[in-house]
């Protein structure tokens, strides 16, 4: 499958073929169907093949952290011979377990990423294996300012979410070990039996206090448990790791692990509403930031148009008052060249009378030597005519 060493057409027949075999042999009210994995989490996950199981059998597969599930998923992989880096190519799931437990892993990285971002202190999750290891990684890859690793050997490996900066890894955190059944002191009880007394739960774990109630339908459901956990202290992945010590007449370990299982569903609801809140506060803040900037553009623009209209009334007041001076400039030389002008005027004028005068004086001059003229021609005009007649007298005497 991995490098394509059985075809699909094979690697189906021969899982059809462990299944029922195993399937049979342990006697379980199941069916399955074997699809390709297109589509089932291309971001996380792409297998070849995805098995799911339905019938009255499935929580058998899911009790306890899906174990059955995992373990047979397991086996069939030995059985066809796949590689430890060609585990991913197979995906066994029931009831949308492995949706379920991928968004699971998707918030608890997100929440350790926030976590590591606001303590600057390294997260560590409880020890998984590869797949689900693998899983976190590729969650973690795009939160800023963190990375993961994986520390740790064997079936301690854990993935450790710590600062990008950070150059020396933590050394991986190792499950407490379970308390022999002997450990608890007893007391003895009027009927002299013995019975386990409850300490107290260690520091940083969960507490778990009984009540009772009515089932609702799970398997045990004549008892209930509440889990006392350490509120947004812990992830979803942490719930579902809790270390549970077994003890002499303890609680029914199916009860344990269906309370569990509710717990880490209203859990992740948590974990999915807080990130939704804190997508909505990013963009609350991001629309706030934005309406900042606009406000300071605005401000800046509205500073600028002001300072330009004080510029521009500036520079018309400046401009007004340069061009009543060239004005009244103007003016000045206009009434000093209008008053030379009126002064060449007059004196042309005066110097017009003082030709006239002489003018007049010379043709009143004239006039009278005319006259004087004219009266000597007009004497010798009456000469002329008195020497005439005498002409013609005399004449007119010879005649005769």
């Amino acid at each position: 499958m991995a490098d394509k060493k059985y075809s699909k057409a094979d690697a189906e027949a021969r899982i059809e073929e462990f299944l029922d075999m195993v399937l049979d042999d342990a006697d379980f009210d199941l069916t399955y169907d074997i699809s390709g994995g297109e589509g089932l989490h291309p971001d996380f996950e792409n297998p070849d093949f995805v098995v799911r199981f339905e019938g009255p059998d499935v929580e058998t597969l899911l009790a306890n952290k899906a174990e059955v599930l995992l373990s047979l998923e397991h086996l069939t992989m030995e059985a066809l011979g796949m590689a430890q880096d060609e585990h991913s190519r197979l995906c066994f799931d029931a009831n949308d377990h492995r949706v379920l437990r991928v968004q699971e892993l998707r918030l608890s990285a997100e929440a350790a990423a926030e976590r590591v971002r606001r303590t600057g202190q390294p997260f560590h999750f409880s020890p998984m294996n590869s797949r689900e290891r693998r899983l976190l990684h590729l969650a973690s890859r795009d939160q800023e300012g963190v990375r993961s690793e994986s520390v740790g050997e064997g079936p301690i490996r854990q993935v450790v979410i710590v600062p990008k900066d950070m150059t020396v890894l933590p050394e991986p955190i190792r499950p407490p070990r379970p308390r022999p059944e002997d450990d608890a002191p007893r007391d003895r009880d009027r009927r002299g039996r013995g019975h386990a007394r409850r300490r107290p739960p260690p520091a940083g774990t969960t507490g778990l206090a009984r009540r009772s109630g009515r089932g609702d339908g799970r398997r045990g459901g004549g008892r209930r448990l509440v889990v006392v956990a350490r509120a947004m202290a812990m992830t979803p992945a942490e719930i579902r790791h809790v270390p549970l010590h077994r003890a002499l007449f303890g609680y029914r370990r199916a009860d344990i692990d269906d309370l569990l299982d509710e717990v880490v569903d209203s859990f992740t609801a948590c974990w999915q509403e807080r990130v939704d809140l804190r997508d909505r506060i990013d963009e609350l803040e991001a629309e706030v930031r934005k309406t900042r900037e606009m406000e300071d553009l605005l401000r800046r623009t509205l500073v600028s148009a002001e300072k330009n209209a004080a510029d521009q009334k500036e520079s018309a007041r400046r401009e007004a008052q340069q061009i009543v001076r060239e004005a009244e400039q103007e003016a000045r030389e206009i009434l000093g060249e209008a008053h030379h002008q009126r002064a060449a005027v007059w004196r042309d004028t005066q110097g017009i009378e003082q030709r006239g005068r002489e003018l007049a004086a010379r043709y009143r001059a004239m006039l009278q030597t005319a006259e004087a003229v004219l009266d000597e021609m007009e004497d010798l005009d009456e000469a002329d005519e008195r020497t005439e007649e005498r002409e013609a007298f005399r004449e007119e005497i010879t005649l005769h």
